[in-house]
């Protein structure tokens, strides 16, 4: 059994369609700060690579900003991951546009 309370008359569909968006909402939000965090955390481990970078002459300014984007884009890899084999059994469609978007990232991260 499924309990929502509201005021005033409101029709089933209205009532479901009302909870599924607060529902998908707060499910992107999380997965949302889920990406912060885990770009955070790689950036914060990635200070001795960092360092190692910042004594070469050619790439003085470069670690920062390279370091920063690297952490970027794994943390979106990592995340695109986890959410392809989370979906990989409900939607098969779905995982297959975010395989290619890993493959998309990881081939576009090689060629520069």
């Amino acid at each position: 059994e499924i309990y929502f309370v509201h005021m005033g008359l409101v029709s089933e569909e209205d009532l479901f369609a009302g909870e599924m968006s607060k529902t998908s909402q707060s499910r992107w939000g999380i997965r949302f700060v889920g990406w912060i965090l885990l770009a955070s955390a790689i950036l914060i481990s990635l200070p001795p690579f960092r360092e190692y970078l910042g004594v070469l002459p050619i790439v003085k300014r470069l670690p920062t900003v390279g370091v920063q984007i690297f952490a970027f884009v794994f943390a979106t890899i990592l995340f695109l991951i986890t959410y392809w084999m989370a979906w990989k059994k409900a939607k098969p469609f779905t995982t297959k546009l975010v395989a290619f978007l890993i493959i998309a990232i990881i081939v576009g991260m090689a060629v520069l």
